[in-house]
Formats: C-alpha cells, sequence, structure tokens
C-alpha cells in the first residue's frame, strides 16, 4: 500500500494481510522493512490514540470511582484495587496518574529486562510501560501484545518517574483504616512478601496491598 494513502484508510489492518502478520506480499515492505516504520501503521496507531472516548468507558469509570467502603468514617488512607493475572492487588491511590484504554507497546531492541515491555504513548507523552506480573512472580495474559486490545494500563508516578503497566482490571477506589491490614498468607510465594506489606479483605476475597516504594524501586533496578 502507498503510505500517501495512511491517512485515509488507517483502519484496513494491511500489516496482518499482507505485512509481516500476512504473507509479506507488501510492495513497501521491502523498503521499511518492518510494519512499524511504515507510515501507514504510524496513522492507524494515532488514530487509536486520538479516538474520543466512549460513553461506556466514562460511565464505566464513573462507577467505579465511585465504589467505595461504607465506613468512611474511619478510613484513613485510599487505596486502587486491581486484577493482575488471578490476584487481587492494591496500590495507594496517589501512586496513579490515571487510568487509560489498552495502547500499543512497541518494543525495545536487544531488550534485556525481564519486566521492561516497551514503550507506550500516553497522551502525546511516551512512557516506558512495564511487567509488573513478571516483578512479583505472577502469570498473567497480557504480554505486549495482549496488552494493546485487552484489560487496562494503569499510569503510575513516583519521584516524578512514570511508569505503565497492563491489568487485567480495575475494580475501584476505596477507603480503610490502616488497623483493617492483615498479615499476609502464608500460600504468598516469595516475590510477592517482598512487596507486599499485608492483605485486606474487600468484597470477601483477600486483596495484596503493595508497598510502593518497594516495588517502584525494584522497577528502577529492574530496567536500570
Amino acid at each position: 500500500m502507498n503510505p500517501a494513502n495512511a491517512s485515509a484508510t488507517p483502519a484496513t489492518d494491511c500489516w496482518n494481510r499482507i505485512g509481516i502478520g500476512g504473507d509479506g506480499s507488501c510492495e513497501e515492505l521491502p523498503k521499511v522493512v518492518h510494519c512499524r516504520n511504515c507510515p501507514v501503521y504510524a496513522g492507524a496507531g494515532r488514530g487509536l490514540l486520538d479516538r474520543e472516548t466512549t460513553a461506556d468507558y466514562r460511565a464505566e469509570w464513573t462507577a467505579l470511582l465511585a465504589k467505595q467502603q461504607e465506613r468512611r468514617s474511619s478510613a484513613t488512607q485510599s487505596l486502587v484495587v486491581f486484577q493482575l493475572g488471578d490476584e487481587l492487588l492494591a496500590l495507594p491511590t496517589h501512586s496513579f496518574r490515571e487510568v487509560v484504554q489498552p495502547r500499543p507497546v512497541h518494543r525495545l531492541p536487544a531488550r534485556r529486562s525481564r519486566i521492561l515491555m516497551g514503550l507506550v504513548n500516553v497522551r502525546g507523552e511516551i512512557q516506558l510501560c512495564i511487567s509488573l506480573a513478571s516483578l512479583l512472580g505472577l502469570a498473567s495474559r497480557l504480554d505486549a501484545a495482549a496488552a494493546a486490545t485487552q484489560g487496562r494500563m494503569m499510569v503510575v508516578e513516583q519521584e516524578k518517574q512514570v511508569w505503565v503497566f497492563p491489568v487485567e482490571k480495575v475494580l475501584g477506589t476505596f477507603r480503610i483504616d490502616p488497623k483493617e491490614v492483615q498479615a499476609l498468607p502464608a500460600t504468598l510465594h516469595h516475590a510477592q512478601h517482598s512487596f507486599t506489606h499485608g492483605a485486606i479483605e474487600w468484597e470477601g476475597r483477600s486483596v495484596g496491598c503493595l508497598d510502593e516504594v518497594s516495588v517502584f524501586a525494584a522497577v528502577r533496578k529492574g530496567i536500570a
């Protein structure tokens, strides 16, 4: 396909038919080497990033952010609960910039870090995308390819450093009294014990409370 038509036909999905994901018959492929280098592919990516937020998505987040524990009078800490693999985890709300819809993860050449997935574009800013599941030793289906279309991406910030990580679901925010945090169950493996300071009960399930300082320190070390 001629790159000049990129903006006019961003939804042709040609990379899956005649590009690297298809039969490789695209006449431009020898020139650009990989579909990621083609203006058609880039134009489609920009179209996804620039698309309007849907009414359903806004409604979903309105409901999630409104979901609070009833005992708010004694609660002193706000947490965001999310699902990663089969586990429910939580981080302090102040760690989060925002939660965004899935978007393409652009792999880095000669990547050596087991937790660094690649780069993502969030509102025009290029951010590092990490695998929190790999850091915690959890099984998750959200590899770089799946994260581009499934689940949600959470944008976090600590000490002026920003990272993005994919999760299966975001279940909402709620407030707790620190006295409600319980000791960790013995069934948790070593990696989770290292980054989790306790657990809470939420809607009949156990939620691991992550230690944001330990988690982000390990992220910095893991991608250095």
